[in-house]
């Protein structure tokens, strides 16, 4: 049996069997002291010290220089003054672990006399950890509350405001006698004041506390034009729902930039329909004219042949010569009108197939240049087909054409990289020196006369502006006289 009295001591125990059966049941460390603290009984110690090692020594000695005054003085007041207090105090292990204790010392009196004290410690160092960490989790809770661009309201079952953050009193604009006057009635009908409809506001208020469970979005507008979300959302206990979270997003700015964006984009979409509308009837009326002009300067050669000289005829094939690309100019510009308002859809499809088509469009230029087009397997994309079509046959006519006396040589290929296709259009023409690499895609940009190479200088630009309507980049690299290669790209995903 382990000596838990120490011999001598200065008083009687009716048993020591009865301190011991108290002791054991006790779930706390148990110590009967002297005055001074030296320890006479213990029931029970620290994992790392046996009871021969604590018994007839001082209590000081165990407790760390910061809390020695605390505890002497516990003992002072309880013998002196016959009342039982307490104090905390911290015992390092041997391993070097910190533990806390909560200790109450007492008086034992015998008659007249304080013959000893009774000191009840408890561990307390599980529930200090807690306590830290639920502080530490509060602090981090709060700093976010706080740290949030929503305002944030806690009510609890019975209505009452339990908590806010800083963000709810800006976003509402509650002044500080409100906030003083700590009246809940106050504060709702503060907030009411300021709303276009005060009345579906507290509608949806009485129908959550209805059904305290349940979830809610809606949309609050106010007086002075603000707009706020309003999100709710039961706050549970366990399984019991205790209260109501109440957050507040200011959306202003955001609606009133979609209601801008929307209003912008219903004028434009006006405006396009007019322009579009405008492309159709500026066709039909310049073209018409220029009908007109050249079939009567091909009549006026035909009928005074004999009497027109070679000057004259020159000057009337000009002339129909200019008709014809002022006819070939307004086709392309109402092509280059029509770009992303053609209304085809995108569908899946081979690229491979189109090719061939604007292969066979191109057939004529191809055999009497005797042009050579080089293809290897191409990838199936979600595209317009029209539109790849048009681009095959713009930047595979421009292979053809800017080649420089050469027998033209185009070769077309398709890699996958970074989420999208990538499609080039090789060729041996006359290069694009750096300088020039933007500016040929301007609509009516010509790097060469018309005496020597042909066109109206929109084709380029139709290709840019059709691939970049479907989200593409579209570029060259070239060098003078060193041949292009054009390259587009298609967005996997369409």
């Amino acid at each position: 049996m382990d000596p838990i009295f120490k011999a001598g001591m200065k008083y009687e125990l009716e048993s020591e069997a009865k301190w011991r059966a108290v002791s054991e049941n006790s779930p706390d460390h148990l110590m009967l002291l002297e005055r001074d603290g030296t320890i006479l009984f213990i029931n029970r110690t620290v994992p790392d010290l046996t009871v021969d090692e604590v018994l007839g020594r001082n209590s000081l000695e165990f407790v760390p220089a910061a809390f020695r005054e605390v505890a002497q003085e516990s003992f002072e007041r309880a013998w002196k003054d016959r009342t039982f207090n307490s104090y905390t105090t911290e015992y390092v292990t041997k391993t070097g672990e910190t533990r806390f204790f909560q200790v109450r010392v007492g008086p034992i009196v015998r008659g007249a006399d304080v013959v000893a004290l009774l000191s009840s410690s408890q561990d307390v160092t599980e529930q200090r950890r807690s306590a830290e960490k639920l502080e530490k989790s509060l602090s981090i809770f709060k700093a976010t509350v706080e740290s949030t661009t929503d305002g944030i309201l806690v009510v609890d079952r019975a209505e009452k405001i339990v908590s806010f953050n800083r963000k709810f009193l800006e976003m509402w604009r509650i002044p500080d006698a409100v906030t003083d006057s700590k009246d809940d009635h106050v504060a709702i009908e503060f907030v009411l004041t300021q709303l276009k409809d005060p009345g579906s506001f507290t509608r949806k208020i009485r129908e959550l506390y209805d059904h305290p469970d349940s979830e809610s979005f809606d949309v609050l507008e106010f007086k002075d034009g603000r707009t706020f979300e309003r999100y709710s959302k039961p706050q549970k206990l366990g399984s019991e729902t205790v209260g109501r979270v109440w957050s507040f997003r200011d959306v202003t700015e955001q609606r009133m930039a979609s209601e801008a964006l929307a209003k912008q984009t219903g004028e434009l979409m006006r405006s396009n329909a007019d322009l579009e509308q405008f492309a159709y009837v500026a066709s039909h009326d310049l073209k018409e004219p220029l009908r007109t002009v050249s079939n009567y300067l091909q009549l006026l050669e035909a009928k005074f042949a004999a009497n027109i000289d070679p000057e004259a005829r020159r000057l009337i094939q000009k002339a129909v010569g200019g008709a014809r690309r002022m006819n070939a100019l307004v086709d392309d510009l109402l092509l280059y009108s029509r770009v992303g308002r053609s209304g085809e859809g995108l569908a899946e499809f081979e690229a491979g197939k189109i090719l061939e088509q604007a292969l066979e469009n191109l057939k004529p230029y191809l055999e009497e240049s005797g042009a050579v087009v080089e293809h290897g397997q191409l990838p199936k994309v979600i595209y317009a087909e029209t539109e790849l079509l048009q681009l095959f046959q713009n930047l595979i006519g421009n292979a053809i054409k800017f080649v420089g006396g050469k027998k033209p040589v185009v070769r077309l290929g398709a890699a996958s990289q970074d989420g999208e296709w990538v499609f080039s259009v090789a060729d041996n023409g006359i290069g694009v020196e750096p300088e020039f690499r933007e500016k040929i895609f301007m609509i009516f940009s010509r790097l060469h006369g018309r005496d020597k190479y042909e066109g109206t200088g929109i084709g380029l630009a139709l290709c840019k502006k059709i691939v970049e309507s479907r989200g593409g980049r579209i570029w060259v690299d070239s060098g003078a006289g060193g041949g292009s290669v054009f390259s587009f790209t298609i967005p996997k995903g369409g």
